[in-house]
């Protein structure tokens, strides 16, 4: 099951039966963006994990390509940003998602 969530929506998960309980207890909640939010719902078991990307990152890939594209250069259709799968094992290894 895919499910998306944005902030300011609210959201709940049912079971098959639809009583609002799971019979299930290995239901595992992971986010994405690696904020510091998420990153501190990992530490304290809110979260699962969470798929960690940086923003410093996506900014600088999308300059160079901007700058290759003005330059009439060749640049990836795709840019390929790195992601890491944050969990309470690799929490210090999650990189920063917006450095001061």
């Amino acid at each position: 099951m895919d499910l998306d969530l944005h902030p300011g929506e609210v959201h709940a998960l049912m079971g098959m039966n639809g009583t609002g309980k799971s019979t299930k207890k290995d239901v595992k909640i992971v986010a994405a963006n690696g904020t510091d939010e998420g990153l501190a719902a990992v530490k304290d078991g809110r979260l699962s994990a969470t798929v960690a990307n940086s923003a410093m990152s996506i900014g600088q890939t999308a300059i160079k390509n901007a700058v290759g594209l003005l330059a009439k250069k060749k640049v990836d259709k795709i840019a390929n940003i790195p992601l890491l799968l944050v969990t309470k094992d690799n929490l210090s290894k999650a990189p920063r998602y917006c450095p001061e």
